[in-house]
């Protein structure tokens, strides 16, 4: 654990509520994203669950435990309690395909063929399993890195590894036997 880490805890531990506030301003957005990817939440609920984890830790300050690292143990603490909000499930694990910032220029004569290809690549991730999906958004929409999807979801990184491997390949394989391997081909070679 970094040193500026250890300080954090340590105010916060001693009541420090600016430290507090820095340390929720820091890790709201990304845990309110991961709140929704894992586990299914809609937008409100997400933030009702990383709200309830950020109160309790407040509460509990005095006896606040960290044993890696800030990060594993916020997404590890959000993690553990997404199951409780399950019920309460009102939107699909992903976003809509308007949520996700396009990776190439969707402008010109190849928009069409862009937004098709991104449908059915949102198609090919919809059919993962929930695993291999959870990987491929953390890393790939909310930009987690291996370490921090490992310690968010309790896996090692070797098993966020295949998955992240597995996820590639069945996008590689849902597009391959498709027109879209050749179409991506032709628009690649264009540029």
């Amino acid at each position: 654990m970094r040193r500026e880490e250890e300080a954090l805890i340590a105010a916060v531990r001693a009541g420090d509520r600016q430290a507090f506030e820095t340390l929720y301003r820091a890790y709201w957005p990304l845990l309110v994203k991961f709140a929704r990817r894992i586990g299914g939440l809609a937008t409100e609920d997400a933030k009702e669950l990383v709200q309830d984890v950020f109160l309790g830790l407040w509460r509990s300050r005095e006896r606040w435990s960290v044993r890696d690292s800030l990060s594993s143990y916020l997404f590890g603490a959000v993690n553990n309690r997404a199951p409780e909000l399950g019920v309460k499930r009102r939107r699909a694990i992903d976003p809509p395909l308007s949520e996700w910032e396009p990776t190439v220029d969707n402008s010109g004569p190849h928009r069409p063929v862009v937004h098709e290809l991104e449908e059915r690549v949102a198609a090919i991730i919809d059919a993962m399993p929930m695993r291999c999906r959870q990987v491929y958004l953390l890393y790939h929409v909310d930009g987690l890195d291996t370490r921090a999807i490992a310690a968010a979801l309790g896996l090692s990184v070797i098993t966020v590894n295949r998955h992240h491997a597995r996820a590639l390949h069945l996008i590689a394989r849902g597009l391959a036997d498709t027109e879209w391997a050749d179409t991506l081909a032709k628009v690649l070679d264009s540029r």
